[in-house]
């Protein structure tokens, strides 16, 4: 009896769980139905449907006959008897297929109210555009960008020196731009310049051979130097540290930034690089009080190396990249985190760009020395 009595109540209870199961799947599935028929723009915004007089409202896309073809350019041309309403619609079909009126209702919702604003943006500005008349954007004088922004410029060092030393690029430089500057260092001469020159009794001038390559920034203010948005100046002789050294710096509004200093030391490992390129390499000093040393040690290096088999790493030296006399062929290039400057095809220097000065700040470069 007692088994029988347990069996009972255990059926009694599987059919009210099932019972239980099917009410709550009814009751998520009237609630869906109802989010459905309030919320989704395809089914009538009215719950009552006709009987309430309300009428259904779906989404349309205004895809036209057929397929909906390719947006074509606007024209210029005028649609006899359209209004401005019309134009804006029109307007509106060519940057969207969304009937963007459908949108513009008060259960709308912020985000649609959005995207009819952006709409209504970009419909007023085609409609400028095609209002726009060409020729009051033509260039005055009628010359083509190719023209005003030529991509390369070749002059000799005549047609150089009849131009002041100065050539003009006129939009400037962009990003991958070279120079290419090829030039004989001249023979060293005598510093005379009271404001470097200064001498003691019983002392000579200093003999000086170093010569200039910049980049300027013609539109200047009236009065003051043109900035240097690059100023790259090797000095063959040395200057104050009597060996030779490149120096490289900015100007703006006549006062000099701080100067990168390279004098035949490459750059510290932990030193920031320029696209990947330290900012001074190393050269071969004729002064370095190691070089004697490091003559015996690699001797004696040598030799070991030998006799426990290792292969010895050979290190080339390369001497000053400018000779007095000796033609050059210097490339500056313009990266992305700065001038690289490259001398006979071994890069020697880079600087990276400062604040204040773009690319196309560089309208002119100058050459002297």
């Amino acid at each position: 009896m007692r088994k029988a009595a347990s069996t009972a109540t255990a059926g009694a209870g599987a059919t009210f769980r099932r019972r239980a199961m099917e009410g709550l799947a009814t009751v998520l599935l009237l609630y869906a139905l109802l989010v459905l028929a309030l919320e989704s723009p395809l089914v009538s915004t009215s719950p009552f449907g006709g009987a309430a007089g309300g009428t259904a409202r779906k989404l349309h896309l205004s895809f036209g006959a057929g397929e909906r073809a390719t947006p074509a350019r606007p024209t210029s041309a005028s649609v006899p008897g359209a209004s401005a309403h019309g134009q804006d619609h029109r307007l509106s079909r060519f940057a969207t297929g969304l009937d963007v009126r459908l949108l513009d209702s008060a259960r709308s919702g912020a985000l649609r109210r959005s995207i009819a604003d952006a709409v209504a943006a970009g419909a007023r500005a085609f409609s400028d555009l095609e209002a726009l008349d060409p020729a009051a954007v033509a260039t005055p004088s009628g010359e083509s960008d190719a023209a005003r922004c030529p991509h390369s410029i070749a002059l000799t060092a005549e047609e150089l020196g009849a131009r002041g030393r100065v050539v003009e690029l006129p939009c400037g430089l962009a990003l991958g731009s070279h120079i290419t500057v090829a030039a004989t260092p001249r023979a060293p001469h005598e510093e005379r310049n009271p404001a470097i020159a200064v001498l003691r009794d019983g002392e000579r001038h200093a003999m000086v051979s170093q010569f200039m390559v910049e980049l300027q920034g013609l539109r200047a203010v009236d009065g003051e130097d043109p900035p240097r948005v690059l100023h790259f100046n090797p000095r063959l002789r040395g200057d104050w540290s009597g060996h030779p050294v490149i120096e490289q710096n900015t100007c703006y509004r006549m006062s000099w930034g701080a100067a990168q200093r390279c004098d035949g030391w490459r750059s510290r490992p932990d030193e920031e690089t320029v696209d990947g390129l330290v900012k001074c390499e190393k050269w071969i000093r004729d002064d370095d009080d190691r070089l004697e040393k490091s003559k015996t040690t690699s001797k004696t290096a040598w030799w070991l190396n030998r006799l426990i088999g290792q292969k010895e790493e050979v290190n080339f030296g390369w001497p000053f990249p400018f000779v007095e006399g000796r033609l050059f062929v210097l490339t500056l290039s313009a990266g992305l985190e700065g001038y690289h400057v490259s001398v006979d095809g071994r890069h020697v220097t880079s600087f990276p760009y400062r604040t204040g000065f773009v690319l196309e700040d560089a309208t002119g470069l100058s050459l002297n020395g």
